[in-house]
């Protein structure tokens, strides 16, 4: 398969799209701290450098050591559940809006080629659908945004 129908692939997958969409119309400040979360992962795990001090990294690199892994090649490995654990608690972040951000990241990528087998996305899908029918996980969600002025209180699902 290649490129072209992958990425056609990911725009016909009904929960990507909406995934997608999510994100397209999410608010800059919860945009901005999540990409800010990722990143500073990025950093702890030595994929990229310059955005945060290397104090930073040291102290981070020091609270989640077990985080910081490498592969055969001695390239970093990405690690979705550290990525989701580590935005949430350094940033305080609810677990699952951590988990549909690094999801929707791994969706793209996958699109764009970086990953030779695109069942990845299904895969990817799946296991977020998983998460998402934890309900008291989705309360954590709703009640961060709500808190934060992202969210409207909660009213009538249909209007008269």
């Amino acid at each position: 398969m290649d490129a072209g129908q992958v990425v056609k692939r990911f725009a016909e997958s009904e929960f990507s799209v909406h995934l997608n969409e999510l994100f397209d119309d999410m608010p800059d400040e919860l945009e901005s701290l999540l990409n800010e979360a990722h990143d500073r992962y990025l950093h702890l795990i030595d994929v990229t450098k310059g955005n945060f001090s290397a104090s930073t990294v040291v102290q981070d690199r020091a609270n989640f050591p077990k985080m910081v892994k490498h592969g055969e090649s001695r390239l970093p490995v990405f690690d979705d559940d550290d990525c989701v654990e580590f935005m949430a608690a350094c940033y305080k972040i609810p677990e699952l809006l951590c988990r549909m951000f690094v999801a929707n990241d791994y969706n793209w990528i996958v699109a764009s080629g970086c990953v030779s087998d695109p069942s990845e996305i299904d895969r990817n899908n799946q296991e977020l659908m998983n998460h998402l029918k934890n309900t008291s996980a989705l309360e954590d969600v709703i009640q961060f945004l709500i808190q934060r002025g992202l969210l409207n209180e909660a009213g009538p699902a249909v209007s008269d």
